[in-house]
């Protein structure tokens, strides 16, 4: 009897150490829910046709992935003139 109650309360003692050891497991960005990874910026689509006219247009959407900014990101590009 007295060493189901030793175990018991050794059980009892020991579960909160567990849950804090799993803290280590989890990076900022799972704990605090923020994006702490590094900051890409994503074409989509990868791919567009455009047929030749006087004035060939298109829209590509352009999605930064990374952290919120207070001020607008600039992102340079160019086309490949010699692509097909």
């Amino acid at each position: 009897m007295k060493s189901t109650f030793k175990l018991t309360l050794l059980m009892f003692a020991f579960i909160p150490v567990l849950f804090t050891g799993c803290d280590s497991l989890f990076d900022k960005g799972d704990v605090e829910k923020v994006y702490d990874g590094p900051s890409v910026v994503e074409f989509f689509p990868l791919s567009r046709t455009v047929t030749l006219s006087n004035t060939p247009t298109t829209s590509i959407g352009i999605q930064l992935i990374g952290p919120q900014r207070s001020s607008d990101l600039s992102v340079a590009y160019t086309v490949d003139a010699t692509s097909t």
